[in-house]
């Protein structure tokens, strides 16, 4: 919806029996190093009670600034990932239908 893109994908949890406190670490870490600037951050339950993690970036662009939100939760040798992102001022317009949809989404699949 107006230029803001979602997806989801299921990538293994590797190096084996990390946790999402790892994984947080590692998505600040690079994407902080690419010029991403962290907005916010946080921790929500998924549908089936999982500690499910967010972060939200500002990415710099040429002629607008745009947003990259990414969601995950470790479900034990997985890692169940959504990305979202679209320009800047979209943000605020689907911040909490983005966030409502990465909790239930894999109760659906």
């Amino acid at each position: 919806s107006e230029g803001v893109k979602i997806q989801g994908s299921v990538k293994d949890n590797y190096p084996e029996k990390t946790d999402e406190k790892f994984w947080a670490k590692a998505v600040e870490n690079y994407l902080g190093k690419r010029n991403y600037r962290l907005l916010s951050k946080g921790e929500q339950k998924t549908y089936d009670e999982k500690k499910a993690k967010y972060f939200i970036f500002l990415v710099p662009g040429r002629k607008e600034d745009f947003f990259y939100l990414v969601h995950f939760h470790v479900d034990k040798d997985e890692i169940k990932l959504i990305e979202a992102g679209g320009p800047s001022g979209y943000l605020k317009k689907y911040q909490n239908e983005i966030l409502k949809f990465s909790k239930n989404v894999w109760k659906k699949l």
